[in-house]
């Protein structure tokens, strides 16, 4: 008797398929290190030494991997175009951030 699939590989077969099947691997792609940055960093602040308190390594993880994010989404992903400038586009990225 077979099994019906999984709602997961249901996703991964769909995007399989889909037109734009790289461009969501680079996005998920960098999305996974963002978070492995934010998460890595976070740790390291927080072990002793240095021990830093949760809110304020918090800031700092966060604050590094939005660099990170902004960085290499402008360059890889959105290549901007215009005369915003860059803090102009920085501003709009921490908006819808």
């Amino acid at each position: 008797m077979s099994h019906p699939p999984s709602k997961a590989s249901f996703f991964v077969h769909v995007l399989r398929g889909a037109p734009f099947c790289p461009f969501f691997q680079i996005g998920l792609g960098l999305a996974a290190l963002t978070t492995g940055l934010d998460f890595t960093v976070y740790n390291l602040l927080t072990r002793r030494p240095p021990g830093w308190g949760r809110v304020a390594a918090n800031v700092v993880s966060c604050t590094v991997a939005m660099s990170f994010s902004f960085t290499v989404n402008g360059r890889w992903v959105f290549h901007p175009a215009g005369s915003a400038g860059v803090v102009g586009q920085a501003m709009k990225f921490v908006l819808v951030t």
